[in-house]
């Protein structure tokens, strides 16, 4: 789940991940055939232009609260599938046809999620002034890489629906959580010894005041 969401506690059932739906949100006024790129499958500019103009933003404050809450509804949703999704795969036993269910949905809550990113990041770059807007465009800049590198993952696994494809990927998941989590621990580090460093330097300068 995103840092900027609250944890969620909400048991999810598959009924919910397949009746996903968030009402007056970004992904309601998206159209199902909107234009794509290529390479990346990403909304173009001319797709996110078309949610844009739809839009009417007379308060920023308020759009950002409403966008983030679609946003953290479905990283909710996303993240119990994915938990349920690798719960799945890690069963020897496991239907492939409940595999193939729960990997689509999941896929499909996390384009949700590319989908707003994607589409905040372009208000943004129309409102680069505004206040209200940028720390969230900032914040859904941050979540589209991430998201980006799990769907990666993800997608890979569902070119062959061998168990031992699924079970590959959930390696790869688990090494994608140590790499990101070491990555957090070297900035921390890193920030802390900034903070050291700051103080030791007021430190000297009083001394020689």
């Amino acid at each position: 789940m995103a840092s900027f969401c609250p944890t969620n506690t909400t048991s999810y059932s598959l009924t919910d991940y397949q009746n996903a739906a968030y009402s007056g949100g970004l992904i309601e006024l998206m159209s199902p055939s909107a234009d794509r790129d290529s390479k990346t499958n990403l909304l173009t500019d001319e797709a996110c232009a078309i949610v844009y103009n739809t839009l009417v933003i007379n308060d920023t404050k308020a759009f950002a609260t409403n966008v983030t809450s679609e946003y953290c509804y479905f990283s909710g949703l996303y993240a119990s599938a994915l938990q349920n999704y690798m719960s799945i795969i890690g069963n020897a036993s496991a239907n492939q046809e409940h595999v193939h269910t729960y990997s689509s949905l999941t896929i499909t809550l996390m384009g949700n999620l590319i989908d707003i990113s994607t589409i905040v990041r372009y208000i943004g770059n129309k409102r680069a002034n505004d206040s209200a807007l940028q720390p969230l465009s900032n914040q859904m800049q941050q979540s589209l890489q991430t998201l980006q590198n799990q769907l990666g993952i993800l997608t890979s696994s569902t070119k062959n629906t061998a168990l031992s494809t699924n079970t590959q990927l959930y390696k790869e998941m688990e090494k994608y959580s140590r790499q990101k989590a070491q990555y957090t621990n070297n900035l921390l580090a890193f920030y802390s010894f900034l903070n050291i460093t700051a103080l030791g330097m007021l430190f000297y300068i009083y001394r020689s005041m």
